[in-house]
C-alpha cells in the first residue's frame, strides 16, 4: 500500500527486519553479509551507526537537516534543532560508547588530521557539547523515532510503500540518508549488535566458505572480490588437518548469491584448490571458544618465500 512517508510505521519495519535476519539465519547466512562481520562489540555497532549519522549531517543540505551549502559543510547548523543532532546525542549516551571525539565536516578526503581537528571543519566538539548541554539516557527506540522525525519533518508527503524495509526507501537520495541509519539501527539491534555484552563470536555467526588456494602468496582478499566474496581472514592453523595449509574464511556480498552460484564461482578459478560450505552457530564449534576468531594475515609470507605454508599441489588432501 502506497502511503506517506510520514505514516511509515516504525514498530511494523523493526519486525520486518528480525524476521528477515531471522530466516536468513535460519538458511545459514546473515542478511546477505551486508553487516559488517568485522564487528568485534558493541562499541564497533555504535561507531558504525555514528558514522552513518555524520555522513547524513555531512551529505545533506542545509534545509534537509543538514550542513551542506553549496561551497562547504557549515558545522555551525550542528545545534539541538536538528533531530539528527539530537539522535547523535543519544546514541552518544549507549554505555558502549568509544570516545570517539573529532568529527571531520567537508566534502573533500581528510589527508592530514592536523589540517582539521579541533579547526573549522572539525564538528566533533560541537555534537559533544549539545550531549553535554542536556545528556539523553540510551534508547535505541527513541534513536529511531528521532531520526524518523527528521526525515517526516522535510520529506514527510513523499509517497513509499507501506511493506518496504528501511533500507529500500529510496537509497542514494536524501530521504535514503536518513532510512539508510534506521536500517542500519534496526539490523544492528536484531542481532543483538547493540548489547553491550555482544561478542565477537556473535558477529562470526551464520554462512562461511571455507576456501583453500592453490598457493599462499595470492592476494586473497582481491581473489575473495573477484568472486563476489568478502573474506573474514584465515582459519586458525590449530584447526586445520595440517599446519601448513592457507584457508580463508569468506562469505558472500550479494544475498542474492545461491550456495550453487557461489560452488559455480568457486569451481571455476584455477586459484581455487578446496572449500567447504559451514553453518556456525552460537555455543557450538568454533565459537563456543570466547577467543576463536580469523587470523589477520600469514606470518613469514613474503614474494619470494611461502614461510611454514606450503602450496597445495605440496599438500595432502584436505580433510
Amino acid at each position: 500500500m502506497i502511503i506517506s512517508l510520514r505514516d511509515y510505521d516504525l514498530t511494523a519495519a523493526r519486525q520486518r527486519v528480525r524476521d528477515t535476519i531471522d530466516f536468513e539465519r535460519r538458511l545459514g547466512t546473515l542478511f546477505g553479509g551486508r553487516l559488517d562481520r568485522d564487528l568485534t562489540s558493541a562499541t564497533d555497532a555504535v561507531r558504525v551507526l555514528g558514522v552513518n549519522i555524520s555522513s547524513a549531517l555531512k551529505y545533506l543540505p542545509v534545509g534537509n537537516g543538514g550542513t551542506l551549502t553549496a561551497t562547504h559543510c557549515d558545522i555551525g547548523q550542528l545545534t539541538r534543532a536538528l533531530p539528527l543532532v539530537r539522535a547523535w546525542t543519544i546514541l552518544r549516551a549507549h554505555p558502549s560508547w568509544g570516545g570517539d571525539v573529532h568529527k571531520y565536516f567537508h566534502r573533500e578526503a581528510v589527508v592530514e588530521p592536523g589540517d582539521w581537528e579541533n579547526g573549522p571543519r572539525d564538528g566533533g566538539a560541537l555534537l559533544e557539547r549539545c550531549y553535554l548541554e542536556s545528556p539523553p539516557v540510551w534508547d535505541v527506540e527513541r534513536f529511531e523515532a528521532t531520526v524518523f522525525a527528521g526525515a517526516a519533518a522535510v520529506f514527510g508527503s513523499e509517497p513509499l510503500d507501506s511493506e518496504w524495509l528501511p533500507g529500500q526507501v529510496y537509497p542514494g537520495s536524501p530521504i535514503g540518508e536518513y532510512f539508510a541509519i534506521l536500517s542500519m539501527s534496526m539490523q544492528l539491534q536484531a542481532i543483538g549488535a547493540l548489547d553491550p555484552a555482544f561478542s565477537r563470536q556473535d558477529a562470526l555467526v551464520g554462512e562461511w566458505w571455507l576456501v583453500q588456494p592453490v598457493s599462499p602468496r595470492l592476494q586473497h582478499d582481491r581473489l575473495a572480490r573477484q568472486l563476489g566474496m568478502r573474506m573474514g581472514g584465515y582459519v586458525p592453523s590449530e584447526m586445520l588437518d595440517d599446519p601448513r595449509r592457507v584457508v580463508m574464511g569468506w562469505y558472500a556480498e550479494d544475498n542474492e548469491m545461491s550456495p550453487e552460484d557461489i560452488e559455480d564461482r568457486l569451481a571455476s578459478s584455477k586459484w581455487v584448490a578446496g572449500w567447504r560450505r559451514v553453518i556456525w552457530r552460537r555455543g557450538e564449534t568454533p565459537l563456543d571458544s570466547p577467543t576463536f576468531d580469523f587470523v589477520r594475515r600469514l606470518e613469514g609470507v613474503t614474494e619470494d618465500s611461502y614461510g611454514p605454508y606450503r602450496h597445495s599441489t605440496n599438500l595432502p588432501p584436505w580433510r
